[in-house]
């Protein structure tokens, strides 16, 4: 893809080395095959989630080892299970010891957590303004968990502290598709409210550099490296179903 960099017309600031971000979404969950609402609930990865993580720690890290992409100095995760293990995928091969941030989880989804939307919508008839494309949606506080805005602002300062933290320096974030989507909309759009404009694959790599002001996208959603197992997705979705069947009969 072309690189795209955005300015914002901002009076010049002192110099600062720009940090490159490389961002990768975790492997498939057993509640993204059942399409749950699942932000801080601890899914583990499905066994193609696993493959993945894998083929994504293969490809990360050979261009890191080839000097393609340059050495990492920190790898920070979400501390929820199914981000930890897709890390691991890029930790082992490069000996790097991933650093956990609460601040890097997904949203909480309160009262929603665990259920489909529509299940949600259906026990709690307001949670339909949060499932809106409308500018109403930002206005969502869930019941028993966070407001959009409040992890909107989250998602900003732990991205924003990260990038201070390491000038001139390559680092990787494995996190969720809400908070990383939400710091390529700030980034790249200069507002969060276009976060729908970045919906990403599991295990998809994104890169882009921030240096002050200025940010060059790289890559976003890139899943190339995922071509040689996909085909495996809908038997992975097959066999979730067949035991949830299953169980239900018990």
């Amino acid at each position: 893809m072309h690189e795209t960099t955005r300015h914002y017309g901002r009076p010049p600031r002192p110099i600062i080395e720009p940090t490159l971000l490389t961002l990768v979404r975790h492997g498939q969950t057993t509640g993204n095959v059942r399409k749950l609402l699942s932000g801080v609930s601890d899914d583990p990865l499905t066994g193609f989630g696993r493959r993945q993580a894998a083929a994504m720690g293969r490809a990360l890290s050979a261009l890191i080892l080839d000097g393609t992409l340059p050495p990492v100095h920190a790898l920070y995760v979400s501390p929820l299970q199914r981000a930890r293990h897709t890390a691991q995928a890029i930790a082992d091969p490069l000996g790097l010891t991933p650093v956990a941030r609460d601040d890097l989880q997904e949203i909480n989804f309160g009262a929603y957590e665990g259920l489909t939307e529509a299940e949600a919508i259906e026990r709690f008839p307001e949670a339909r303004h949060a499932f809106t494309s409308d500018s109403f949606a930002m206005e969502v506080a869930f019941p028993g968990g966070e407001s959009r805005r409040g992890f909107h602002q989250r998602a900003r300062e732990v991205f924003a502290a990260i990038i201070a933290r390491h000038p001139g320096e390559h680092v990787i974030v494995v996190a969720h598709g809400g908070i990383l989507g939400v710091a390529l909309a700030h980034y790249m759009t200069g507002t969060t409210e276009r976060w729908r404009d970045y919906v990403l694959a599991n295990c998809s790599i994104s890169r882009l550099t921030v240096q002050g002001d200025d940010v060059t996208l790289h890559a976003v959603n890139d899943v190339s490296h995922l071509a040689e197992i996909t085909p495996e997705e809908a038997e992975a979705v097959a066999i979730i179903e067949e035991r949830e069947e299953e169980a239900a009969r018990d």
